[in-house]
């Protein structure tokens, strides 16, 4: 009885543990802001740009947070230094 009760408030714990951040992963935010610039889609701009303003609203009192937001803001300007300036060689070509 006692392994059984252990075990329950171990997975609990485990599931408690996670976090809520929608991409927690860098490739996962890689990928949905490549596919943002590239597709230019409407609905995946918004859902940045909500994203970006819920870490900002946060990031005053989290370090984890300040952390997510500067991910995604490095990871955006890279992807979109790159898309300007492949944009530029082709017109230049």
């Amino acid at each position: 009885m006692k392994k059984l009760i252990f075990s329950g408030i171990l997975l609990f714990l485990l599931i408690g543990c996670g976090n809520d951040f929608k991409y927690s992963r860098e490739q996962d935010k890689d990928q949905f802001i490549e596919t943002m610039l590239e597709t230019e889609d409407e609905n995946m701009q918004k859902e940045y740009e909500s994203i970006i303003n819920s870490l900002k609203e946060k990031a005053a009192e989290d370090k984890d947070v300040r952390e997510q937001l500067e991910q995604w803001q490095m990871i955006y300007n890279t992807k979109s230094f790159w898309k300007e300036n492949a944009n530029a060689n082709n017109e230049s070509d």
